[in-house]
């Protein structure tokens, strides 16, 4: 389902660091097949060398190297995020936000229109490879794609995919 398939991830805190481990643990991901970036440098190169992970000089050119982008900034940061990234999404390309509050159209209106955008909100039990997520997709995800993003959060627990956008701000609620 994964293989071979470079997962990028724009910003490795706690979720982003969460996700790298339950992919890597459960050997759906080699570590050579995930890069990341990150404005903190510092917690950037501690990922990098603690999950044995590469790393990307800017946001632009991970997402020129992904064939599926995790986003997970800050709410206040996509927009930016977005300017920066949208020249260099393509066709067939995979963006995951687990940006909370940030609908699917905040990214499917800026990125390639040929490109799939997945919402989903983790929970803090993925820290601990215990958690839930709700994954919903925009209307360019192909059920390929869709099953790549849910295979990627079931590394970190139980995933599950709506069909009505409107129920992630319950979920939202209820994960934070």
């Amino acid at each position: 389902m994964l293989d071979g398939k470079i997962i990028g991830f724009i910003g490795v805190g706690n979720m982003g660091d969460a996700i790298i481990r339950g992919l890597t643990q459960s050997g759906k991901v080699g570590s050579a097949e995930i890069v990341a970036s990150d404005v903190n440098k510092d917690r950037l190169r501690e990922i990098a060398k603690t999950r044995g992970i590469k790393t990307a000089g800017s946001n632009t050119e991970l997402v020129e190297k992904a064939d599926i982008v995790v986003i997970g900034v800050k709410p206040y940061h996509v927009d930016t995020l977005i300017d920066e990234i949208s020249s260099a999404s393509r066709a067939g390309q995979i963006f995951i936000s687990i940006v909370a509050g940030a609908p699917v159209e905040k990214f499917s209106s800026r990125l390639d229109p040929a490109s799939g955008v997945v919402r989903v909100m983790p929970n803090t039990p993925a820290s601990v490879l215990a958690g839930a997520a709700a994954i919903y997709a925009g209307a360019n995800v192909s059920q390929e794609n869709l099953a790549r993003a849910a295979a990627i959060f079931e590394c970190t627990g139980k995933a599950v995919v709506i069909q009505n956008e409107a129920l992630m701000d319950a979920v939202t609620g209820l994960s934070g």
